[in-house]
């Protein structure tokens, strides 16, 4: 039978137990660091696209409406999902985009918005009602247009990577013509 930790520590100098100590609590605070960080990473990339969204459709700030509101409650959920203080961050997307709403107002969102789970990119892409010609123009990649399948979305990214491998053979074959124009005259 293999020592346990007992029987690893009896006759063991103090430092040699401080070190074990150590190296023990340094393995626990890498593994959470490492749960911590994994929890993040989609939630950037919509708050991002979303922003690009509203921009484009509203200007410089969201409309003092019930739409105007329905996609800041949007745009709340995935704000409480980024790295950092999730008040501030909302208070600082508030300050931008809907600088007439009351604190009272930010607050209900706020604890609306900690209840939902953010939606996947089809569901968003039906409740923005987001079209093709929008997710091209603003650069959107993490919410899908509701006006196309997942098929023809495909077909696109198989269609534009065969357009780009095309063009790089082109620009290929005239360095090597160049290069042998070069080496014969």
């Amino acid at each position: 039978m293999g020592q346990g930790p007992a029987e690893e520590w009896i006759g063991a100098q103090p430092s040699d137990l401080l070190i074990d100590i150590s190296n023990r609590a340094k393995r626990r605070d890498r593994s959470l660091k490492r749960a911590q960080v994994e929890s993040f990473g989609m939630p950037a990339g919509r708050v991002h696209d979303l922003e690009s969204l509203f921009a484009g459709r509203y200007g410089a700030q969201l409309t003092d409406d019930d739409a105007g509101r329905e996609d800041f409650e949007i745009l709340a959920v995935h704000v409480l999902g980024l790295k950092g203080d999730g008040r501030r961050n909302l208070r600082k997307r508030q300050a931008r985009w809907c600088p007439w709403m009351s604190q009272a107002a930010l607050e209900d969102i706020r604890q609306y918005a900690a209840r939902e789970w953010p939606w996947s990119a089809a569901d968003l892409g039906k409740l923005m009602r987001l079209t093709n010609e929008e997710r091209k123009a603003y650069k959107i990649t993490t919410i899908r247009p509701f006006d196309m399948t997942a098929e023809q979305l495909e077909r696109e990214r198989c269609d534009r990577w065969n357009a780009k491998k095309r063009a790089k053979r082109k620009r290929s074959r005239a360095d090597r013509k160049a290069e042998a124009a070069a080496s014969i005259g």
